[in-house]
């Protein structure tokens, strides 16, 4: 969906563009495919837009998704591409290379601030890293999860004299949100475009709920990657 700022003197106004992603999301699992889930956001979407019913994907897992959506290439042509996902180890190794040209490098040329929200999973800094990839600001984190109440090491935490400070922040799907609305409403004040690409973690593991806090600090409980259920899920 876009939204426009207000118009600047003397030229139209750029619309604003939000660009959100789904974590591990399959199609069929939104009720405006027919699932007997309810997710009545998503479903306004595809009411006021458009719902598609035949398409074609480079990849099914993390990483090379991530790269034909930021360059619009097929993915394999680089290195980042062919890792599925990007593994831990060498996440400081192994990255989209930064004199590739990007969606929001090209906005950003035509006046946009440009701003990830959420997951990047395409290299880690110093060497890789949204803010060297086209983004102007970046709030989320490097890995390829996040648990969702704060307990996790790559969790999008404040740092302090080099040491990231986990904390407590509440349901991680709904403080990317509020990062994301932060954002439109900088537009708004500013009249100046902006392109946010938020990248939710949800429904990526691990299996944790809105109503799920007390579970989530049992690191033993969030490891176990076949702990989930459908009524988690359907939280998520």
């Amino acid at each position: 969906r876009t939204c426009r700022p207000r118009r600047a003197a003397g030229r139209p106004a750029l619309p604003n563009i939000v660009f959100l992603l789904a974590d591990d999301l399959g199609y069929a699992d939104l009720s405006c495919y027919g699932r007997n889930f309810s997710t009545p956001r998503i479903d306004s979407l595809a009411r006021d837009g458009a719902l598609l019913s035949q398409a074609y994907a480079s990849s099914s897992v993390c990483s090379p998704t991530r790269v034909a959506l930021i360059t619009g290439r097929e993915p394999g042509r680089l290195r980042i591409g062919l890792d599925e996902p990007l593994a831990f180890d060498h996440e400081d190794k192994i990255g989209l290379p930064t004199d590739i040209p990007t969606l929001p490098a090209q906005l950003r040329k035509l006046g946009y601030r440009t701003a990830l929200i959420g997951k990047w999973h395409l290299g880690k800094p110093p060497r890789f890293g949204p803010l060297k990839s086209g983004y102007d600001r970046f709030f989320g984190m490097y890995s390829g999860y996040s648990f969702y109440f704060g307990h996790g090491k790559d969790d999008p935490s404040p740092v302090i004299d080099g040491e990231r400070i986990l904390t407590d922040h509440g349901y991680l799907t709904d403080l990317l949100a509020d990062k994301a609305i932060e954002e439109l409403q900088w537009s708004a004040r500013e009249a100046r475009p902006v392109f946010v690409s938020l990248h939710f973690t949800a429904v990526h593991w691990p299996w944790e709920g809105p109503g799920d806090r007390d579970k989530s600090l049992s690191i033993g409980n969030a490891w176990h990657r076949d702990g989930g259920s459908i009524e988690t899920y359907r939280a998520m």
